[in-house]
């Protein structure tokens, strides 16, 4: 892959990134929020959740986690898209060239490496989402107080959940 072709494909990853957060990432909100909100012993419904959310922080709390997510998505894209497209004459020449295998074992790779590499982003995005949780005046105290209070497994919450979730579904979903 030339670099004029690679660095298109960050342009072009940047601001499909940005197009799809602006408008999925209020539903990520909600839907983050409805996993870990309860009242009463209970789950709370879609509705009760964006009148939370509406009634705490207005249409702004919409939008919480909307830095890191746009980050992990950017580098996300890039990452696994210049894997992919390295990978796939290596795995044909070394491993198979049946062309549905090279796809599946390279975006099994790939995923796994765009996955490992943007963790902490995705723990950061994930707790920015919650409503209420504002222990995190921005990315980079979130960066300073996770690795002061977790330690740098604390960037890693989660991984192994993920990989397994993630790994085989776009393995499968590319070829």
């Amino acid at each position: 892959m030339s670099y004029s072709k690679f660095i298109q494909g960050i342009k072009n990853g940047a601001i499909s990134s940005l197009s799809s957060g602006l408008i999925c990432q209020p539903f990520q909100v909600v839907s983050t929020n409805m996993m870990v909100s309860y009242k009463q012993g209970k789950p709370i419904s879609m509705l009760s959740t964006i009148k939370m959310i509406i009634q705490n922080e207005g249409l702004r709390g919409f939008y919480r986690g909307f830095k890191p997510a746009t980050l992990k998505n950017i580098f996300g894209s890039a990452i696994y898209f210049a894997c992919l497209e390295a990978l796939k004459p290596k795995v044909k020449s070394n491993i198979t060239s049946n062309p549905n295998f090279v796809n599946f074992i390279s975006a099994a790779i790939s995923r796994t490496i765009q996955m490992i590499s943007v963790a902490p982003i995705y723990v950061m995005k994930t707790r920015f989402e919650v409503s209420g949780f504002n222990k995190y005046s921005g990315i980079f105290d979130a960066v300073r107080k996770i690795k002061q209070e977790e330690g740098y497994s604390g960037f890693f919450r989660g991984l192994s959940t993920t990989l397994i979730k993630e790994v085989p579904y776009s393995a499968l979903f590319y070829t």
